[in-house]
């Protein structure tokens, strides 16, 4: 095999599936699964504990109360299919706008494709993927119905924006989630053409 061939994209070997751990929750001594190997929090479904998993062993960090009925469609373990494409659900959030505008996040995870967001709100499903388009000026800066470019050439007009408050979160995030973190959030629609007037 040529040294091409050999580091050609999908060439070789592939990355072999990554092994579930089981865990057992510190303060309560319930058995946890961690599905993603990226994942740094997991909450215990028994007690609510935090857990930090980034420094290689279980650290508790705090304690939610118990769980209030946020109105998920979906279960933690629940399948998501994407086409031809299995996902598992692995992870729900609650942010709040305003302390009354709830929008139900869910983090859907795939051993071998990674993970997107599926969030719900007032019924209205979307998805979130990530992206290697870049605007071309800062999103959160700009006013409702201001002018945005990313480098594929595309125009966007701002709809919203704003902050929301995290009120709830369960399963495992690649990063240290806390209630009351707070997410800054802006809304474009776009045009091939040019900017919606």
């Amino acid at each position: 095999m040529s040294v091409e061939r050999r580091f050609a994209v999908g060439a070789g070997r592939q990355r072999p599936a990554y092994e579930p751990k089981s865990l057992n929750c510190p303060n309560c001594g319930a058995g946890l699964t961690v599905q993603d190997e990226h994942a740094e929090l997991v909450v215990c479904s028994s007690c609510q504990s935090h857990l930090d998993l980034s420094a290689g062993e279980i650290k508790a960090l705090s304690q939610q109360k118990s769980d209030s009925d946020w109105g998920f469609q979906l279960s933690i373990g629940d399948p998501w299919v994407d086409g031809d494409h299995l996902y598992e659900v692995v992870a729900r959030m609650v942010y709040a706008e305003e302390d009354q505008y709830i929008t139900r996040q869910y983090l859907l995870f795939s051993p071998r494709l990674g993970s997107f967001w599926a969030s719900e709100y007032e019924g209205a499903w979307s998805v979130s993927r990530p992206t290697r388009v870049l605007p071309e000026s800062d999103p959160f800066s700009l006013e409702s119905g201001g002018k945005l470019r990313t480098g594929n050439g595309r125009k966007w007009r701002k709809t919203e924006g704003g902050q929301m408050v995290l009120k709830w979160v369960e399963g495992a995030l690649p990063w240290k989630a806390q209630i009351g973190d707070t997410l800054e959030y802006a809304e474009f629609s776009g045009s091939d053409r040019g900017f919606y007037e």
